[in-house]
């Protein structure tokens, strides 16, 4: 990805551009199965293991008219985003009723920058990590209609390109900005879900979220 920026200054054909060039991937195992409790009671479980990582070279410097200048860069680092996610959820269903879902995430994500321009000035690094669980009820009122309740937690972190600026007295200054808090978020949601025919769906959902130090 190669961006140029326009100037400052109304008519200017003078610039910068910034280019990125990412590889990613990851790697997840899960465990799944179910079982019966008693004549009429099951339970189905899954737990697993996440792990993904991106690496961002970011590198920048002047530009005239959209064309790279020719002086040396402004900008030249590695990002790093990596994040370990371990997870278990349960559903019980009690007699034909009643269903009851828990789970618990638990995460760790890890922003770094390794500076190559100035000798490691603006290289810097910092670990998010959360637990976030999850609680739900759902009661099967009727063979095509169900009736349900969930209440859980949300964890976000900033992304590279947000914490690759901190501010500055008139211009964002270009280095690694690891004082950027996580978000979180607490989620009530209830609803149903109605199937009055072979060829016809009702979802209906009435839910709330609220969400701390959201960028």
């Amino acid at each position: 990805n190669l961006q140029f920026q326009a100037g400052s200054t109304t008519g200017s054909a003078t610039g910068t551009w910034v280019g990125l060039s990412r590889q990613f991937g990851g790697v997840g195992i899960q465990l799944q199965g179910k079982q019966r409790i008693g004549a009429e009671k099951s339970m189905d479980w899954v737990f697993g293991y996440e792990q993904d990582s991106s690496a961002e070279q970011r590198q920048g410097g002047g530009s005239t008219s959209g064309v790279k200048n020719s002086s040396a860069l402004t900008r030249n680092e590695l990002d790093t985003a990596i994040n370990k996610d371990y997870f278990a959820q349960a559903n019980f269903r009690l007699l034909n009723d009643f269903t009851f879902t828990s789970g618990l995430r638990q995460s760790t994500v890890q922003l770094s920058s390794r500076d190559d321009l100035t000798n490691g000035a603006s290289s810097g690094a910092v670990t998010y990590k959360a637990t976030n669980p999850v609680l739900g009820a759902t009661w099967h009122a009727l063979d095509n209609l169900n009736l349900y309740i969930n209440r859980g937690k949300g964890f976000e972190t900033p992304t590279l390109s947000e914490t690759a600026y901190k501010t500055g007295t008139s211009n964002p200054l270009l280095t690694f900005n690891p004082n950027l808090l996580s978000a979180s978020s607490q989620h009530i949601e209830i609803g149903s879900k109605f199937l009055p025919s072979r060829y016809s769906r009702i979802d209906t959902a009435l839910f709330r979220i609220k969400t701390d130090n959201e960028i």
